[in-house]
């Protein structure tokens, strides 16, 4: 299963043109803010659409990726 997710997170690296680092970095990240959004939501802390907390997080994932410095026409592609 580690070599899975190691390829896929190569694959990404190329596609986005960032070191795979970054895209370990990304995906940790992302998975640690989609978490505590979900605890926060469970907890009846956030009341929003699910929409809106899609939103959030597709724009949150974007900017990240920007400042990794990720193309616009990639970034654009992703949208």
């Amino acid at each position: 299963l580690g070599d899975v997710y190691k390829r896929q997170h190569q694959e990404m690296a190329e596609l986005l043109g960032i070191t795979l680092k970054q895209v370990m970095d990304f995906v940790m990240t992302m998975m640690v803010y989609t978490q505590g959004i979900g605890t926060l939501i469970a907890s009846g802390i956030v009341k929003d659409t699910k929409e809106n907390m899609y939103r959030m997080l597709h724009n949150t994932g974007m900017i990240y990726l920007k400042g990794l410095g990720v193309k616009d026409s990639t970034l654009c592609d992703l949208s």
